[in-house]
């Protein structure tokens, strides 16, 4: 059976898309928001570990960011013809210039960041990535319920998300294994060659109930002679969305915070598309 071309392969994933539009709607929400929330939780921190930094090495007052702000404030006010705070801002140059010579010196006399400070900051980098990789699995095993098992409500997608993560999980690790650990020696290029050969794992982990290692071999067996299709109809796709989806968030960027979480929901929403059609994709390939 020859593989279906790419319409039509679009057409049918949109069609299950659209059918369980309001659970891969539901995951999408939680794990965008979860997502979101990590990456506040990283920038805030981030902050911090520059604001203590600055502070250990004794340059914590030079340029703070309400100075920053009253600065970009009165630059606006200055192009705008306000004489008073072109004014202000020359009195604020003069101070600047003034602090320079202050800085040099307190260069020459800055302190390394503290263990402590530097051990918080990889501390808090490492919760930040356990987080995010705990969301990318959960989200994984969610959307595979639906697309690979038909879960058709949220709690069945919930229950069948519960029952396979670890498998979900242990195949990720082990495709990773598998496709990245030449990576030192010839960089991306394994990743481009080796990942497509994997694309039915998991359909045979939870749809044929194979192991682990059974499933990932046994798509690589199936895959063969069809990398170059593969790959054509998921980098047509993932180029497609990911123009969409940057377009999207440039207009909801200027609503600030609330354009941010609403960009984090859709880039969840466009993973559960990509992953709607490649297992449309993978269906085709263990058909023929």
């Amino acid at each position: 059976m020859a593989m279906k071309p790419l319409g039509t392969l679009l057409s049918d994933s949109f069609s299950f898309f659209q059918k369980h539009f309001m659970v891969l709607l539901v995951g999408a929400v939680v794990f965008g928001l979860l997502n979101g929330w990590v990456g506040s939780y990283m920038d805030i921190q981030g902050k911090k570990f520059a604001t203590n930094m600055m502070q250990d090495m004794g340059a914590g007052n030079m340029m703070n960011e309400n100075n920053i702000q009253k600065m970009q404030d009165l630059t606006m006010k200055a192009m705008q013809g306000d004489a008073d705070a072109a004014m202000e801002l020359e009195k604020m140059g003069e101070s600047m210039e003034a602090m320079a010579g202050e800085m040099e010196q307190k260069m020459r006399n800055m302190k390394m960041p503290t263990a402590e400070t530097i051990g918080g900051f990889a501390g808090m980098l490492g919760k930040g990535m356990l987080l995010s990789m705990l969301i990318s699995t959960l989200a994984a095993a969610y959307f595979l319920s639906v697309t690979v098992l038909n879960a058709t409500s949220v709690g069945g997608a919930v229950s069948l998300a519960g029952a396979h993560i670890v498998k979900v999980f242990l195949l990720s690790i082990w495709i990773m294994i598998r496709t990245f650990v030449w990576i030192p020696f010839v960089g991306i290029v394994t990743g481009i060659i080796l990942g497509p050969r994997f694309i039915t794992a998991p359909i045979n982990l939870l749809e044929g109930k194979k192991g682990v290692m059974e499933s990932a071999s046994m798509s690589y067996t199936q895959t063969t002679g069809q990398w170059g299709k593969i790959f054509g109809n998921m980098i047509a796709v993932a180029i497609v969305l990911w123009i969409a989806v940057m377009i999207v968030a440039m207009v909801l960027g200027m609503f600030g915070t609330i354009g941010t979480w609403v960009t984090a929901i859709l880039v969840q929403l466009g993973s559960a598309f990509m992953m709607v059609f490649g297992i449309h994709l993978a269906r085709t390939v263990m058909a023929k």
